[in-house]
Parts: structure tokens; sequence; C-alpha cells
């Protein structure tokens, strides 16, 4: 069965069930817990009051409502931070947790306390070893992910504007790097030959203000985005000091066309709290986390700010332009 016909299968068995038939968690005489564990900022506390709002949402009809706790975490790999988050993993006693990151869900994994664990990742969960399979996902996890495929497309897009380009920049992160997420789906190259592909590791506003000045990043012809903490936090900062470069640019949100950024490749969840918040509600109808699919990236936006794409020199082609679902003239 093909992995969206999976994913609407479980997700309908789940809340039917969750609605009908509550599983053991939610007949038992306590409310069932989940931990979400993330880097405490005001984006994330943000995104978790999202998340409340829509457990609270599906969740108003049944005999007992989930409890949603946060627990922050600095996403540091080493072991003092990994014993503090085991410490309040084991103290917290969760039915589920939920990960913001690979990073995260690894090390939720590693305390061994044999709760389901649902992901949120960048990347291709295989490559990144949260799991072994998308339709049926082992380990004990499964989860969404955006998925390491826009990342090849946003690069194809890139290459598509500035075909001349032969030494691309790649703006990355710390977590990004740790978690292996440069490694391309098998059979599959990250760029195709001829091109050089220089590595910039920015998690800081501070670190991106001091690279644009350096000769390394102006030696570069083209600059890929990614999907960084960087890039989503402060946006306005990115696009502004990445305009200094005068280069093209691909990112990887359309706010950042928005904001003045050549190109976009955007790829999302619709409705991502309800994802997570479905995958729950069939963890606690009793499905098995092994049967759950995880979520993929179900919509994808390509976007081109063509007074940008002038000042750089770039006449994007109209097949571009005919199929960009944002076009800022």
């Amino acid at each position: 069965m093909e992995l969206r016909k999976r994913q609407l299968l479980a997700t309908g068995l789940g809340l039917a069930a969750a609605a009908a038939l509550p599983g053991p968690a939610l007949a038992s005489a306590t409310a069932p817990l989940l931990v979400i564990i993330d880097i405490d900022t005001p984006s994330t506390r943000a995104v978790f009051k999202g998340f409340v709002t829509a457990v609270n949402r599906r969740f108003a009809a049944a005999r007992i409502r989930p409890e949603v706790r946060f627990i922050a975490n600095s996403s540091e790999t080493d072991e003092p931070s990994f014993q503090s988050l085991k410490q309040e993993l084991v103290a917290a006693r969760a039915d589920i947790i939920l990960a913001s990151n690979p990073t995260l869900a690894a090390m939720a994994r590693k305390c061994g306390l044999g709760t389901p664990i649902l992901f949120f990742s960048l990347a291709d969960p295989i490559a990144s070893g949260l799991t072994d399979s998308l339709t049926r996902p082992g380990m004990g996890m499964t989860g969404f992910t955006l998925g390491a495929a826009s990342n090849l497309k946003r690069r194809e897009m890139l290459l598509r504007l500035a075909p001349r380009c032969r030494r691309v920049g790649l703006l990355s992160g710390t977590i990004h790097l740790m978690e292996g997420l440069r490694q391309p789906p098998a059979g599959h190259s990250v760029w195709p030959p001829g091109i050089d592909e220089r590595i910039f590791k920015c998690d800081r506003v501070e670190e991106l203000a001091a690279l644009v000045k350096t000769r390394g990043a102006r030696e570069v012809d083209a600059w890929d985005i990614e999907y960084t903490f960087l890039a989503f936090r402060h946006p306005e900062e990115t696009v502004r000091l990445l305009a200094t470069l005068k280069r093209p640019i691909i990112y990887p949100r359309m706010k950042h066309v928005h904001l003045g950024g050549m190109a976009a490749y955007e790829p999302s969840i619709e409705e991502s709290d309800e994802a997570w918040v479905s995958q729950v509600a069939s963890l606690l109808a009793g499905i098995p986390i092994a049967e759950i699919p995880v979520v993929q990236a179900t919509r994808y936006s390509f976007g081109l700010n063509l007074r940008t794409c002038r000042q750089v020199g770039i006449d994007p082609p109209k097949s571009l332009i005919k199929i960009a679902d944002l076009v800022i003239e």
C-alpha cells in the first residue's frame, strides 16, 4: 500500500479508536502524559502552545484529556546533558515522548525507557538513524519529516537559476552537521560533476556577520541555505547579511523571498500539529508504533523575487517563473 494511503489509514484508525473505544491509556484513571523535549526559546514555546491547543481540540470530547509537559534541553550530546535529560524523563514517567529534532530523539531512545518516541526531522530519518523504514518504522520511533528530498530539489533549482556557478556555498548549522544530514540518499549525488561545494557553519547572527566578510565567502559563486535554526529564527538578518555578497542565493522558506531573498524552495506538512496529534491518538488507541507510518512533507512551494534576481544578474528561465508559487516583480 502506498505511503499516503497507509498514513490516512493509520490516522483514521487512531482517531476512530480514540473517539469510540479508547485504549488503556485513555481509559485509565489518570490522564496520559505527553512530554515535548526542545530547546527553550520564544519560538519553541510558541510551537509548544500550538501543539497544546491542537491536543485540547482533538481530545475535547474524550473522557480523559492528555496532559502535555515541556522539558527544556540544549540538544548538547555530552554526558552531563544526556544524564540531565535522562533524569528528567525518568522522573516525568511520560506515556509518549515527542522530540523536536533527531539529536533529542536519539538521546531519548538512549535513555532506554521503552517509551514510544515521536520525532520531527528535517532530514531523511533513515539516513540519520532514527528508524529503518518510513512505512513500518522500527526502533521504537515514528514521527514526521520534511525529508532530504527537499534539499536535493532546492539544489536543483539553484543550478537552474545559476547554471554557470562552479563553487557553491552551503550554509549549514551544528545540529545538521552532527546528525549527518549531509548524507544523500543511496544512488544520488549532492551535486553534479564539476561543482565544488564549500560548507560554512553558522548558528548565530554574529557568526554570519563575520562570515560574509571573509575571502572564502566572497569566492563562492552561489549559495544554498539549509533549514537551520539561524535561517528559521533570524530570517531578516540572514537575508540582509547574505545580500551583501551579491550572489545567487536560494533559501529554505518562502518568507525569505518576501524579505528580499532571491529564491526559496520550501517543503511543508499541512497541519503539522495535527500530524503529531493524530499519531498520539493512534498510540493511545493501542496501535503499535511500528504500524504508524512516518508522515512526510505533503506540499512544496517555490518562490522567486525577480527584483533580487536582477540585482545579482540572474534572468530566470520562463519555465521556472511559470511554475513558481510566488513571484515578486
